[in-house]
């Protein structure tokens, strides 16, 4: 008897042990996603941030080096060194030119950033050539200057009129038909040209400045948390102008690296995004940033910068920034696996000390997972279905085909009532603003609170628009109608975007579209109500 007492109570031992183990081990998981969540997300933030700093740098420095060249076409032209006659362009006397070269010479000393400066005539042929080695300009004697006529950069520019800014392909410099060498190291190189006119219109030929661009590609690396992500430069093609590898650097000017591009070392999509923000993707183990800088961009700034209308000519094509972070290699995250590793020992420990306390808990198990289960379904400020309960019940009825609208709710200057009266009359207007919405339907339809004051309604059985303008207009006036919560006085208003499941057979895509369609609400007058039609 005492044997049969001794191994129910082992099994009841085990069993709380169990039921304690995987209850905490449960706990702890949840706190490590939300701490793991909270860590990926700052580390999302400080490399968008950084992804900004260094594509305004790019863009600054590109304008700046804009502004240079047009400043010095102006003082150039103010020299009166050349002349333009029968289709030629000359220089006027000895002395003119002597006081050019002097000016080129000082202009490059003070600047540093350039490697050449060239005046090139119609033909190609270099009239004026300054060069920048080792910290000392000089110009080049005449029967060095080159014929530049085969030069991709030559006849893409030339052909410019004025107010075009051309700017080459980032490459790496070629002299004698070989790549230049500096230390052992290529040289990056950025050419930028415009053509200049004299007084009566007739085209001189062009100023073009060098840059040595290896400044501005490897300022990716001394960005505030570069050590949290690998940052890459890309051109179009998706070739490396800047990578952690130099290695692989500009693999489109050598035989043997023709294959070095993006996509052979990630899946990340980069050029699907051909806008000039930030966009982002998450894969398991990687976060990867990117943003485009542009021709338009480049020239809106330009112009914006020079007060002139200017277009930007650019070889390039897009240039891509793209930073990527391995996760499981952030020192972070390293940390925070190490550390939910000692909790794991932790719960451990507390599972065997509380195993016979837990399974006295066991009888009200069933009410614990009802309330659980309420929580996990419904809203608990608006006792409102929440987002997982409305997306399962939009997705049951596109399975049964049902004729549905789906109306995206978003409050206007709800914030400005939480930043006037506090988050507790914030929380009193979205609980009446939710009773309101739910008395405007029908009694088979469906409201649920997503979060914040956005908020989505199922009607069912929708097959005109009639049904629909009536219950917006009844949820707009009902919403307007709120004026006074608590004794406070409350502006608030509605915006609603309207999706049809007959254009939509996804969940997300008939939500997402009703949420596009009240931002288009909230872009043109707010307090309205738009269906999208596809």
């Amino acid at each position: 008897m005492r044997r049969i007492l001794s191994i129910k109570e082992g099994k009841v031992f085990v069993r709380s042990f169990l039921y304690g183990f995987l209850f905490l081990f449960f706990v702890l998981v949840i706190f490590l996603i939300s701490e793991y969540k909270g860590v990926v997300s700052r580390i999302h933030q400080v490399i968008q941030s950084d992804i900004y700093t260094y594509s305004f740098d790019f863009d600054d420095e590109i304008v700046s080096i804009s502004s240079d060249l047009f400043l010095l076409e102006e003082l150039t032209l103010n020299y009166y060194a050349l002349y333009f006659e029968d289709d030629k362009t000359l220089f006027t006397d000895e002395n003119s030119k002597m006081d050019l070269k002097e000016f080129y010479v000082s202009w490059m000393n003070n600047k540093t950033i350039y490697d050449q400066i060239r005046i090139i005539d119609n033909d190609g042929m270099e009239l004026l050539r300054v060069n920048y080695n080792e910290g000392v300009s000089s110009p080049v004697e005449e029967d060095s200057l080159q014929d530049k006529s085969s030069r991709y950069y030559f006849y893409n520019s030339i052909i410019l009129d004025d107010n075009f800014l051309y700017i080459s392909k980032l490459d790496l410099n070629v002299e004698n038909d070989e790549i230049e060498l500096v230390d052992g190291k290529p040289k990056p190189m950025l050419r930028i040209a415009s053509t200049f006119f004299d007084e009566n219109g007739n085209k001189m030929g062009l100023i073009l400045v060098n840059y040595l661009a290896s400044n501005l590609l490897h300022t990716v690396d001394e960005l505030e948390h570069s050590s949290y992500a690998d940052f890459e430069v890309l051109n179009k093609d998706g070739y490396y102008l800047h990578s952690n590898n130099e290695g692989i650097e500009f693999g489109f000017m050598y035989d043997d690296l023709n294959d070095e591009v993006f996509s052979k070392y990630h899946d990340y999509k980069y050029y699907e995004y051909d806008n000039n923000y930030v966009n982002s993707d998450r894969e398991l183990k990687e976060l990867y940033t990117s943003i485009v800088i542009s021709e338009e961009s480049l020239s809106q700034k330009i112009s914006q910068q020079l007060g002139v209308q200017t277009e930007v000519v650019s070889d390039n094509g897009d240039i891509y920034i793209v930073g990527e972070v391995v996760l499981f290699e952030n020192s972070e995250v390293k940390d925070l696996i190490v550390r939910y590793s000692f909790g794991f020992l932790v719960v451990v420990v507390l599972a065997l000390g509380i195993g016979k306390i837990f399974d006295e808990y066991m009888a009200n198990r069933k009410q614990i997972i009802r309330t659980l289960e309420f929580s996990s379904s419904h809203d608990i400020l608006t006792g409102l279905p929440n987002r997982k309960s409305i997306f399962d019940k939009i997705e049951y009825r596109l399975s049964r085909k049902i004729q549905m609208a789906i109306l995206f709710i978003d409050f206007d200057r709800f914030k400005n009532v939480n930043d006037t009266h506090g988050h507790e009359i914030g929380d009193k207007v979205l609980i009446e603003g939710s009773k309101r919405i739910k008395d405007c339907l029908r009694n088979d339809d469906f409201i649920g609170r997503i979060g914040g004051d956005e908020f989505v309604a199922i009607l069912n059985d929708v097959d005109n628009n009639k049904v629909i303008d009536d219950v917006c207009i009844r949820i707009i006036k009902a919403i307007n109608d709120i004026n006074l919560i608590d004794g406070k006085k409350i502006d608030i208003g509605v915006s609603i975007g309207v999706s049809l499941s007959k254009d939509f057979k996804d969940v997300e895509d008939l939500v997402n579209y009703a949420d596009m369609a009240m931002y288009e609400v909230k872009k043109k007058s707010k307090n309205n109500y738009i269906i999208f039609k596809k």
